[in-house]
């Protein structure tokens, strides 16, 4: 449960924005323009948004080795997501809630 979690959390990472909802600059990475604009569409806090451009983040077999999709945890990862974009201090809350239940 933890390891889809991980993976989640890196769409929320691209979007460079800290839990308290103030921004912050992601580690240099050679991909990571192409990757934060995947996630551009998504904004923190905002209800009723489509997620679909997370698909074009978990199925990147050159980021993640294989199509998160095709092994079945696609979907998953994608709700974990929904729960971490949910507002400010949503971060800190899923992660008490998803690690409690261990």
């Amino acid at each position: 449960m933890l390891i889809p979690l991980t993976l989640a959390g890196y769409a929320r990472y691209l979007k460079g924005i800290q839990d308290d909802g103030t921004p912050f600059e992601p580690s240099p990475d050679p991909m990571l323009a192409e990757l934060q604009a995947i996630v551009a569409p998504l904004e923190i806090g905002r209800e009723g948004q489509d997620y679909s451009c997370l698909r074009q983040l978990y199925s990147r077999k050159d980021v993640f080795g294989l199509d998160l999709y095709e092994a079945g945890l696609g979907e998953r990862i994608e709700g974990m997501v929904k729960e971490l974009y949910a507002g400010v201090g949503a971060v800190r809350r899923v992660l008490h809630d998803y690690v409690s239940k261990r």
